[in-house]
C-alpha cells in the first residue's frame, strides 16, 4: 500500500455537512485501514482521550495525485472501561519500552506473557496460540539444553 495515502476522519455537522477531524497517513496504521465498527481511540490515557467510531469508509481519487480513504466517524461517549483501557495502554508502552532497553532480543519473537501453563487442561479452548507458542519455547529450550549437554560430555570424553 502507498504510505503517501491519506486517511482522513470526517465527522458530520448538524446541518448535514462534513468537518474533516483528524489526518493520517496509511503508513501511520501500517496499511490496515480502519473498518466500519472499528473504534479509534485518540491520546489514550490523557484527559484528552477522544473515540471514533468508524461509520463508513469510502476511497477518494482525483486520478493521479490526491487519493486515499475517508472514514466517516461518529465520536463515542466516554466509557470507564475505555478509559482504564487507555491507562493500561500507557503503562504498557512505558514497560515494554523499558523491557526493549533492556534487551533488544527480547521483541525477535514477540512479547509473550508468562504465564504458568495447565498441561492436564484437555480443553481444545484452552490452548490457544499464545499458549502452544509457549510449550514450543519451552521444548525448544530443552532441546537446545540437552544439546549443549551432549556437546559438553563429547568434549570431556
Amino acid at each position: 500500500m502507498d504510505p503517501e495515502l491519506e486517511v482522513r476522519l470526517y465527522g458530520r455537522h448538524e446541518d448535514g455537512g462534513f468537518e474533516t477531524l483528524i489526518a493520517y497517513t496509511a503508513k501511520y496504521f501500517d496499511g490496515n485501514i480502519p473498518i466500519p465498527g472499528d473504534t479509534i481511540v485518540t491520546c489514550p490515557g490523557s484527559v484528552a482521550l477522544v473515540s471514533y467510531r468508524v461509520i463508513d469508509r469510502y476511497f477518494i481519487t482525483d486520478g493521479f495525485f490526491d487519493r486515499g480513504w475517508a472514514l466517516l466517524v461518529e465520536r463515542v461517549a466516554k466509557a470507564p472501561d475505555l478509559a482504564e483501557l487507555g491507562r493500561q495502554w500507557v503503562e504498557d508502552t512505558k514497560f515494554f519500552n523499558e523491557l526493549q532497553d533492556e534487551d533488544p532480543n527480547q521483541w525477535k519473537g514477540g512479547w509473550i506473557s508468562p504465564e504458568k501453563l495447565d498441561r492436564s487442561n484437555r480443553d481444545p479452548a484452552y490452548w490457544t496460540f499464545e499458549r502452544k507458542e509457549l510449550l514450543r519455547q519451552e521444548r525448544e529450550a530443552r532441546v537446545a539444553a540437552m544439546s549443549a549437554g551432549e556437546k559438553a560430555q563429547e568434549k570431556n570424553e
